[in-house]
């Protein structure tokens, strides 16, 4: 005669363990990606404001073309600093890199608060096209790489 078995059986409550664990692996992964897209997010948001404040800064110094102007585009920056960056510094006399670091931010009117204290930013003045590209020292970390520059974040 079969009785009433009550309760969980030990097969019931690995099938249950083995499912927990399948929820939390999925949830785990989709919250990592929704943190890895808002570091991308943060860093796109403060480089678009940076690139059309120093395109802003270009325009005003291909209208006069004074040193003043040509100084306040930002401090020169070194060999080092475009080449860490990715830029492909040419010898021609069509670009211009300056970096911006919190100080120059600030007195941009960019707030610093999503800027890390030890992030900088390269500009890429090109004064023959009239075009800017930025680059983060920071940049962002991908699975096989570390993207620097906005035109090439926006390709990905």
């Amino acid at each position: 005669m079969l009785r009433d078995k009550k309760g969980v059986t030990l097969g019931l409550l690995v099938v249950a363990i083995i499912l927990m664990f399948i929820i939390f692996g999925v949830t785990m992964s989709a919250g990592t990606d929704l943190i890895r897209n808002s570091e991308k997010n943060r860093l796109m948001t403060n480089l678009y404001l940076i690139r059309s404040r120093a395109a802003t800064l270009l325009e005003d110094y291909l209208f006069d073309g004074t040193n003043e102007s040509l100084e306040k585009l930002g401090e020169q920056a070194t060999s080092a600093q475009v080449s860490e960056v990715g830029f492909n510094e040419e010898s021609s006399c069509e670009y211009i890199y300056c970096v911006w670091n919190e100080s120059k931010l600030a007195e941009q009117g960019i707030d610093t608060e999503n800027v890390a204290s030890t992030e900088s930013f390269i500009i890429q003045y090109n004064i023959t096209k009239d075009t800017v590209d930025v680059a983060s020292t920071k940049g962002y970390e991908t699975e096989d790489s570390i993207i620097y520059i906005l035109s090439e974040l926006e390709e990905n």
